[in-house]
């Protein structure tokens, strides 16, 4: 009775439908992609702009004008993240690649082939087969690969469970997140409007105080005895000028003094 040996494929369907719940199993049992695709990396960068901005955002107060505004400009930079990360999630999850490379925690390499809505991880092993009749006699497993595609596929399972919640409770986020940073921004708007009066009112009270000295300064240069009033926002000034003959006063007003408002 003569046998021989011979090499076969064995495989094992699992229905991946979400890079990132692929990413968190392989996680799990310590294997990783061997090439992340480029949608997950800028997902991965639109996470951290988000949260970046919103811890930005988070530190800066609103106790001065310039503080007002650049909390302003924070905030519209996480309303700019978190759509650019709505964006990413959505173009991740549908993002699914023809071939998977994975690298196990014992640095082997698996493909994850796309067939027929799943991925399909295959491998080799080998039966003693009889050259007549076909018949098996033994068979050499792969049990590190059926191990491997056991892991995988019930860590996967676990994966999509908890993203579907993740999923549900970062919909809710984000709808808070809308009413939040709406409110945050009208609140910041008021505040920077109050913060403007408050510097209009500052730079024309310093407008006021220079135009007042420059007056009462060409006055007494001229001759004139002056005189400051403040009625409400008006500067009053007056002077009396001293002509050669000393018992000879002339008043003046509005010809060479002002009032500023």
């Amino acid at each position: 009775m003569s046998f021989h040996w011979r090499e076969i494929e064995q495989s094992q369907n699992i229905p991946i439908t979400s890079i990132r719940c692929l990413m968190a199993a392989l996680d799990r049992i310590d294997a990783n992609l061997t090439q992340v695709p480029r949608s997950h990396l800028t997902l991965i960068k639109a996470e951290k702009r988000f949260f970046d901005a919103q811890n930005a955002s988070d530190k800066l107060g609103a106790n001065s004008l310039e503080e007002t505004n650049k909390l302003a400009d924070l905030l519209q930079k996480e309303i700019d993240a978190n759509n650019s990360l709505q964006e990413a999630i959505n173009k991740a999850e549908s993002d699914l690649p023809q071939k998977i490379s994975i690298t196990s925690s014992e640095g082997r390499k698996f493909v994850l082939n796309q067939k027929a809505g799943a991925y399909r991880l295959t491998w080799s092993e080998e039966i003693s087969q009889h050259s007549e009749d076909g018949s098996i006699n033994r068979r050499r497993e792969d049990p590190a690969a059926r191990n491997f595609a056991k892991s995988l596929s019930n860590e996967y399972r676990i994966s999509q469970s908890n993203n579907l919640d993740e999923l549900k409770n970062y919909k809710k986020r984000m709808l808070d997140f809308g009413r939040d940073a709406s409110e945050r921004m009208e609140q910041a708007m008021r505040i920077r409007t109050h913060w403007e009066r408050i510097e209009e009112a500052r730079r024309l009270k310093v407008l006021r105080g220079e135009r007042k000295d420059h007056v009462v300064n060409k006055a007494r240069k001229l001759g004139y005895k002056t005189e400051v009033k403040e009625v409400g926002n008006e500067i009053i000034i007056s002077g009396t000028h001293r002509s050669l003959d000393t018992g000879n006063k002339k008043r003046t007003k509005n010809s060479l003094f002002s009032r500023r408002r």
